[in-house]
């Protein structure tokens, strides 16, 4: 269970640093993001960044930072492009495991509407390879049309990739569509103040 700790006062700047050849885009708080990554061939931008709050305990858990190949405030744009994506959350309190596995059930079954049907099985794998997370470890999950699979990394250690455009589409879904669990994160992913 999620222990009350201090509340992360999350002030969004967006800056532009460069140093010794990496580029700080924006932080929150303290939690930095690149301006830029890669998935295969494609070069990504932070579109904007999110804090995910756990409402019932009143704490932070991570800070969230959405990377598509150009900026866009239209969630259901982003959804539909069907390219390349990376949605990298950085911790800032510890999580069990099955707390992040409630998490991402509950997002799969908002969007879906309760029908997991041909999830299932795929979300059984995600929940497989979710562990305990400490404050300071960061998850991405990043898909790849070309290979139309999303792959799990935690602090350095990819999954094998989950197929199907379906499955990325639900993930995608859950942070920027409209039944999110977590309107705040939604609009900082789509640009809005990370609050």
């Amino acid at each position: 269970m999620i222990a009350r700790l201090r509340f992360l006062a999350c002030v969004c700047v967006a800056t532009t640093i460069s140093s010794g050849g990496s580029s700080v885009a924006a932080t929150c708080g303290d939690v930095q993001f690149a301006d830029t990554t890669t998935v295969g061939s494609s070069d990504l931008v932070l579109n904007g960044l999110g804090v995910r709050e756990a409402t019932m305990f009143n704490v932070d858990v991570y800070v969230a930072g959405l990377y598509i190949p150009q900026k866009s405030v239209d969630g259901a744009a982003i959804i539909a492009a069907n390219q390349p994506w990376q949605l990298l959350l950085k911790f800032v309190h510890d999580a069990d495991a099955s707390d992040v596995r409630a998490a991402f059930r509950n997002g799969f079954e908002r969007v879906s509407g309760g029908e997991l049907g041909p999830l299932k099985d795929r979300i059984e794998t995600l929940d497989a390879q979710i562990v305990d997370i400490k404050e300071g470890d960061y998850l991405s999950l990043t898909y790849d049309p070309m290979l139309a699979s999303t792959v799990i990394d935690l602090n350095g250690m990819s999954s094998a990739p989950i197929q199907g455009t379906d499955f990325a589409d639900a993930l995608l879904t859950m942070s920027v569509g409209p039944n999110t669990p977590n309107p705040d994160l939604r609009a900082g992913l789509l640009g809005g103040p990370c609050e």
